[in-house]
């Protein structure tokens, strides 16, 4: 088949084909309307010291202590995955964990080191005063496990972790994306529409061809 075949063969099914991605875009309109209310928290942590340890030896440098802090920061992501700690920070946050499974507690909060003293954080729920709760109780949990880690307390400077306030972001998928991508479904779903329609119409034909030579 030449090009102008084809697109002989599209154009007689126009209107089907139009029709295939309108529908498809009106389901993308509606399911984007009545998408669920969702908003995403982005947290920022940074790990820090209480205090200052004085000392002149080279073991004890900054380029050492950001190397601790590094390896500390990469411990603060471990703690995250853990559905002990995520419970602890749910109960902290007055929201009930009994409903999710191990495996989704360890996906619930999302974790990346983006430098030595750099930790940042994703998680989302339906109402931003929960986002802004649940930040709050990360930092405090998080502490609560730092400060366990120097329970005699006779090591000066010691890690502390300190949150910035939370970006709140809505977490629903966007107008113009929904569009975008109904449309290129439905161009697709109608493609293959018209192209088996075309296939099993001269299927068809071939089949009465023959049965008319016998």
């Amino acid at each position: 088949m030449e090009l102008y075949d084809i697109i002989k063969i599209y154009w007689g099914e126009r209107r089907l084909f139009v029709l295939i991605v309108v529908a498809s875009l009106f389901v993308a309109l509606v399911w984007q309307v009545n998408q669920p209310i969702k908003y995403q928290a982005a947290l920022l942590l940074n790990v820090g010291r209480e205090g200052v340890q004085e000392t002149s030896e080279y073991a004890f440098d900054n380029f050492y202590r950001l190397q601790a802090d590094e390896r500390f920061a990469d411990t603060v992501v471990r703690w995250l995955q853990s559905p002990r700690v995520v419970s602890d920070i749910f109960q902290e946050s007055g929201l009930d964990a009994s409903s999710y499974s191990e495996h989704e507690l360890k996906n619930l909060i999302g974790a990346k080191r983006l430098s030595s003293q750099v930790i940042e954080l994703s998680f989302s729920a339906q109402e931003k005063p929960v986002l802004e709760r649940e930040a709050s109780a990360i930092v405090k949990v998080l502490n609560t496990y730092a400060t366990q880690l120097n329970q005699d307390g006779q090591k000066n400077g010691w890690f502390v972790i300190v949150g910035s306030s939370p970006v709140l972001l809505e977490a629903r998928v966007s107008l113009l994306k929904a569009v975008g991508i109904g449309g290129l479904l439905g161009c697709f779903v109608a493609f293959w529409t018209v192209t088996l329609l075309w296939s099993f119409g001269q299927s068809a034909a071939k089949r009465k061809m023959e049965m008319r030579k016998s």
